[in-house]
C-alpha cells in the first residue's frame, strides 16, 4: 500500500507540473520555476486537505488490523 501511495504521490506532482508549465517550447529559467513553484503549492494544498481526513480517525481504529496480526496462524 505504501508503494503505491508513493507512486500515486508522483504521478500527481507529474500531474501538477505539467498544468502549471506553459506549453510553448522555447521555455525561460523563470517560467519554468514559477510552474514547479505552483505545483508545488498546489500539492501542498492538496497535503493539508487530507489532514482534515487523517484528523478525524480515532485513537482505536487501527486496532482490528493489530490484533490480527498478534493472533498466531
Amino acid at each position: 500500500m505504501q508503494q503505491m501511495s508513493i507512486s500515486f504521490g508522483i504521478t500527481c506532482a507529474g500531474l501538477a507540473t505539467e498544468v502549471f508549465i506553459p506549453a510553448e517550447r522555447q521555455l525561460g529559467r523563470g517560467e519554468m520555476i514559477h510552474g514547479i513553484q505552483e505545483s508545488f503549492i498546489a500539492l501542498g494544498a492538496f497535503t493539508l486537505a487530507s489532514t482534515t481526513i487523517f484528523s478525524k480517525l480515532e485513537g482505536a481504529d487501527g486496532d482490528s488490523v493489530i490484533r490480527q496480526r498478534m493472533i498466531p496462524s
